[in-house]
């Protein structure tokens, strides 16, 4: 090797966080459903959802759980699931 050849040195400063310092708040992304079809009957409300761990899909019922999230309302358009505080709306046709 030549003399002049030196070891790589980033040039980002990177400072490590404070003991006790603030916790950087986790952003939650939304769910990977999608609906492939909904079944409207007078006595039954359910949708057609396919996923990454359900690449078949799969038949949910209002108040089911599929993969955390919880089946909160079916209409003719698509579906709204909830986790925690958060909503997210899953359309049919989108």
């Amino acid at each position: 090797m030549f003399k002049t050849r030196k070891p790589y040195v980033s040039k980002v400063n990177v400072v490590p966080a404070a003991a006790g310092g603030p916790v950087p708040k986790l952003v939650q992304a939304g769910p990977d459903l999608r609906a492939g079809g909904v079944i409207l009957t007078g006595d039954q409300r359910r949708i057609f959802i396919v996923s990454g761990a359900q690449p078949l899909g799969l038949w949910v019922a209002e108040g089911e759980i599929i993969e955390g999230w919880t089946m909160v309302a079916i209409d003719a358009n698509g579906a709204l699931v909830k986790r925690n505080d958060i909503d997210v709306r899953i359309d049919l046709y989108r």
